[in-house]
């Protein structure tokens, strides 16, 4: 059991920051983008397809497999399904423009990508969840309730952000650099808030988190990289790192809806933690690779 105080953090960040910083993050994506230029997706239909495909179905697939040969404890195994059910961050888009890559594709996989998982999440989380029929057993999984609330945090702030640039693109371009600082700021607080949540699980069991983090991580990375091949040279390097960066605010929203957030946390944190310095050394490597 978790204190009184951390407790009272744990439900402030479950109830109040992660809810507002994903509407948050999830609408400055979305400012990001205009109607005509989401016409121009229409250039990089195979490349969203085959990276959304990959996202929704292999690495959950890959998950479960990791799931069933090493079987994590529930915590983990929780946290880390719950990861490969997630799109992609936007995150990825930073992630992208240090490696020279298509940040205007990036840009495309995040929104678009959201958006869709919103609409299949249930189905695919169903699925995934029925594999491991153990775990199942012991979780209330409220998908409808998980659907609506990511229609609200994550659809609606993205298509909100698209028509308000549309509309309003000179006023949405003079504070545009607050929303990124703002969201920054609630994102830095959030990972604070929940080191310091989950601290207990993320001490007592660092070393599974580590060794979970970095297996997870490099499978993403690996199958993004695999499975970029089917696609256009240019857009390799964002494709595969698309598929490996999580969305971590919204792998936490949905989580707390099944299990105690102050468990799940620490994972989260540690998994942060290792995966950006990959994601990092990936970025750099595909830089020095790419012309400016």
């Amino acid at each position: 059991m978790v204190s009184g105080e951390n407790e009272m953090i744990a439900n402030y960040l479950a109830d109040i920051l992660i809810p507002m910083s994903v509407f948050l993050i999830m609408f400055t994506v979305g400012t990001g983008m205009s109607l005509p230029k989401l016409k121009k997706s229409q250039g990089y239909f195979r490349t969203i397809v085959v990276c959304v495909s990959t996202q929704l179905v292999l690495l959950p697939l890959a998950t479960i497999v990791l799931i069933q040969v090493l079987k994590p404890d529930p915590i983990l195994t929780v946290g880390l399904l719950v990861l490969s059910l997630c799109p992609s961050g936007a995150l990825s888009n930073f992630y992208v423009y240090l490696g020279r890559g298509n940040v205007e594709l990036s840009i495309f996989l995040t929104i678009i990508g959201s958006m869709v998982y919103v609409i299949l999440f249930p189905v695919v989380a169903t699925i995934a969840f029925s594999f491991l029929p153990d775990l199942e057993n012991g979780l209330t999984f409220p998908a409808g309730a998980i659907a609506v609330q990511l229609t609200f945090l994550v659809l609606f702030p993205a298509a909100l952000g698209v028509g308000v640039k549309h509309y309003r693109a000179t006023k949405v371009d003079d504070v545009r650099p607050f929303l990124d600082r703002t969201s920054n700021v609630l994102l830095v607080l959030m990972i604070l808030l929940s080191t310091w949540v989950g601290r207990e699980f993320l001490t007592s069991s660092l070393f599974e988190i580590v060794k979970y983090s970095v297996l997870y991580a490099m499978i993403s990375l690996g199958i993004g990289i695999l499975f970029a091949r089917l696609v256009r040279p240019v857009h390799r390097s964002t494709f595969a790192i698309e598929c490996a960066v999580r969305n971590l605010p919204i792998a936490l929203m949905i989580v707390q809806h099944f299990i105690d957030v102050s468990q799940v946390t620490g994972l989260f944190v540690g998994y942060f933690l290792v995966h950006a310095p990959i994601a990092l050394l990936f970025s750099g490597y595909m830089r020095c690779k790419i012309p400016s």
